[in-house]
């Protein structure tokens, strides 16, 4: 296939960008047309309960989020999916450009995009869901209320950890909305 791929490149370069232009054109349409849906998740109370577990007098990321990581490690392999169903929805929902033009120094800026961070953004989105619902839900209806420059990566492993502890096995699964920067159509426009 490479070759045959090389050889287009080579010798048939002007219909090959076309069909791969065309390609994503369809693809961007498809993804505009058909927004995410979540599938199954946590109820919002359990959700929040195990996000409250999150230790924050600690400095060691790691053990920051260890009571929330030994709490769902605890349930079902299917309770584990849902938290990560939950999470991936809740920063779904917080990927927009105005909650982006919020964050402080690295905020989006539509004419100087050269210090936009999309992971920084996402990491940003990770400490508005750390800090609990009743922030979440002010930051999700009041984006100028983001944190500025205050991020939380780590909160991302809490799933994973916890179902490679429960299963031995790494964790694979994939959900109904995609958490990473731009990926919500409408909340870019």
């Amino acid at each position: 296939m490479e070759v045959f791929l090389e050889w287009r490149w080579e010798h048939d370069r002007e219909n090959f960008e076309n069909e791969i232009r065309e390609e994503e054109k369809r693809i961007q349409e498809e993804f505009h047309n058909n927004p995410q849906k979540p599938k199954k998740m946590m109820k919002d109370e359990t959700f929040w309960s195990i996000i409250f577990l999150l230790d924050c007098h600690e400095n060691d990321e790691e053990k920051i989020i260890e009571p929330a990581v030994n709490a769902l490690e605890k349930m079902r392999v299917k309770d584990i999916k849902e938290f990560e169903e939950a999470l991936s929805y809740k920063l779904y929902l917080l990927d927009t450009k105005e909650h982006a033009k919020n964050t402080g120094e690295y905020s989006y800026n539509e004419i100087i995009q050269e210090h936009f961070s999309a992971d920084l953004f996402l990491y940003i989105r990770c400490s508005v869901i750390a800090e609990g619902k009743e922030y979440f839900d002010d930051c999700l209806n009041n984006p100028q209320n983001m944190p500025k420059d205050n991020s939380f990566e780590p909160l991302l492993s809490i799933a994973s950890e916890a179902y490679t502890r429960r299963t031995g096995k790494e964790f694979e699964y994939i959900t109904g909305c995609d958490y990473e920067t731009f990926s919500s159509a409408a909340g870019w426009k």
